[in-house]
């Protein structure tokens, strides 16, 4: 058995077999420092019976529909465009929508994938990870499943499991955890306990801090790595770890075993490469293998003096969300079916599911939320002819009565104010009502803080009442602003208020993390202040890459294209 697949290209085969001879001292001596850096990838190849992360967005997706029963005699038809939009979203925001919609019932959906993989079946790659384990090596995993702690069961060597941040299964001893050995570090929790797993935006974040960052950064800068499986999607360690290469040892290699796609040899190395984020592409490309993982663990088990037969064909397993999403309010995951529709860029059949979201409302809360969301959809549908979309916040807030929910009233005097502004150059004589629009929204800014200890979404809400007080500024006095310094500072001034203030907001709100860079960039292009406004490009390109969301992805599209115009710029390195 060759590790390499003879359909490959010479190219390709003469790049991976230089970097497997440079591997495989690793695998065989008794030096320890190689840290396998594993994630899903793994317990998908090699027959284990586990589905890809797209069939549990599929499958959330496809039960919250059956479970509004509004949609009874079109489910099947519902399935393919299902399948298709599963390929298209983020896992970590559709997820934070699910938490946001229903956040008592997220952990059951661990503990249904926890029944799903007690099914599945360990392959080659979990067998060599815990024969690196037993053998005093460390082990970084993305992954919740516990294939690879299954295959410790059989070695008699004790191993050690670290998935949390508390109590005493801790990442706070991880300097000593990983100097000795012996560990499987579990980033984003185990199915072990479903209250650790770590998947919603608002729980992973956009960048990994605290032990968990700690540990990354030192395995980055101080040891050899090896991974597989694992793309470089999550939105929380990749700019992690580019950050940390600056600092490491240019002695250590970095090795990165890409997949050679289904059927073998379809995918070139290059193309693997480049399907990279921006931040991991530079580690994905030092020593490159280009191969498939459970032949390849096959063979380093035979390196190291152990065999594996491989496992028999296996049926792929389906998720079963239908106890998760009962817990639910039918109005609430029938919206967040709406959002991910409208995020995929499907907007017709978004807005039949959003309005079937408003029927099933029972609350005045559940109805004014349903509206709120197809105000957005009509945004993304009109662009700057906002009327429908107004009308439809005006009717959220009329249905939250006198004492409106102080939160829900912030969103909803924000949507008015933001697309009174948007809609200014169609209709000018909006402007009158923009004064009052402001001080409602400044109002309601000083309640909530009032009356809530959320001071996050309050850092929210002041960075964009700056956002916007920058925006109307640059809409009325742009054009006049070139001929005077001071009129330009003026106009800039509360875009970086805003972009100040947007960094004590939690990590979920991404749209309008992005909203407050890029706006802030395109006045400054406008404005001749060129080498300002490229300081942000690359962390937008970052957000928008975790957002995921096709209207925002293609409108950062037009508004680069404008600034770099503007500037007179070809490419971001001029």
């Amino acid at each position: 058995m060759s590790i390499l697949d003879i359909n490959i290209s010479k190219q390709d085969m003469d790049t991976s077999s230089i970097s497997l001879k440079r591997l495989r001292p690793y695998v065989e001596g008794r030096d320890r420092s190689l840290v396998f850096f594993v994630g899903a990838g793994i317990s998908m190849a090699g027959n284990t019976g586990m589905p890809n992360t797209p069939s549990l967005i599929y499958q959330l997706l496809l039960d919250s529909i059956k479970y509004s029963g509004a949609f009874n005699s079109e489910i099947e038809g519902f399935k393919n465009l299902l399948k298709d939009v599963s390929y298209e979203l983020g896992f970590e925001i559709t997820l934070n929508d699910f938490w946001q919609i229903c956040r008592d019932a997220t952990s059951s959906l661990y503990t249904s994938f926890a029944e799903l993989e007690e099914q599945c079946i360990p392959n080659s790659v979990h067998t060599f990870l815990a024969h690196w384990l037993a053998t005093n090596g460390a082990v970084v995993t993305t992954n919740y499943d516990r294939l690879i702690e299954q295959e410790w069961r059989k070695i008699s060597r004790p191993i050690k499991s670290v998935y949390q941040d508390e109590n005493a299964n801790s990442f706070a001893t991880w300097q000593e955890d990983l100097q000795k050995g012996g560990c499987l570090f579990k980033i984003h929790g185990s199915l072990d306990d479903p209250l650790s797993c770590l998947g919603a935006l608002e729980h992973v974040g956009t960048q990994l801090s605290g032990n968990r960052a700690e540990l990354l950064i030192d395995i980055m800068q101080n040891r050899p790595l090896c991974f597989v499986g694992w793309r470089g999607i999550d939105p929380d360690i990749p700019p992690l770890l580019r950050k940390a290469l600056d600092t490491r040892d240019s002695s250590l290699p970095i090795f990165w075993i890409h997949y050679e796609g289904n059927p073998s040899g379809s995918q070139t190395l290059d193309a693997s490469i480049q399907a990279m984020t921006a931040d991991v592409r530079v580690l994905s490309n030092q020593n490159p293998i280009i191969t498939e993982a459970d032949r390849a663990f096959g063979k380093m088990l035979q390196w190291v003096g152990r065999k594996q037969d491989a496992n028999p064909p296996k049926k792929i397993l389906s998720f079963d969300f239908q106890s998760s999403v009962r817990q639910c309010t039918k109005t609430g995951v029938t919206r967040m079916t709406g959002i991910a529709l409208r995020r995929s860029g499907r907007l017709d059949i978004a807005e039949r599911i959003l309005d079937a979201a408003l029927s099933l409302a029972e609350t005045n809360e559940e109805r004014s939320a349903a509206l709120q969301e197809l105000s957005l959809l009509q945004q993304q549908i009109g662009g700057r002819k906002t009327d429908a979309s107004r009308k439809y916040l005006s009717k959220a807030r009329k249905e939250l009565g006198d004492q409106p929910d102080p939160w829900q009233q912030l969103n909803i005097d924000f949507g008015l104010l933001s697309q009174t502004i948007i809609a200014l150059k169609n209709r000018p004589w909006l402007l009158l009502r923009i004064p009052g629009q402001f001080r409602q929204y400044r109002v309601d800014i000083e309640l909530f803080r009032r009356e809530t200890a959320d001071q996050e979404t309050a850092a929210l809400h002041e960075a964009l009442y700056y956002l916007y007080q920058g925006r109307l500024r640059f809409k009325v006095f742009g054009w006049v602003s070139k001929i005077s310094k001071q009129l330009s500072k003026w106009i800039i001034a509360p875009f970086d208020i805003s972009r100040s203030v947007i960094v004590d907001a939690k990590d979920i709100h991404i749209h309008s993390k992005i909203d407050v860079l890029a706006y802030r960039i395109v006045a400054l292009a406008y404005l001749g202040r060129c080498n300002d406004a490229k300081n942000d490009f690359l962390e937008i390109d970052r957000l928008i890459a975790i957002f995921n969301d096709g209207a925002r992805t293609k409108h950062w599209q037009n508004q680069k294209k404008e600034i770099m115009a503007r500037c007179k710029m070809h490419s971001l390195n001029e």
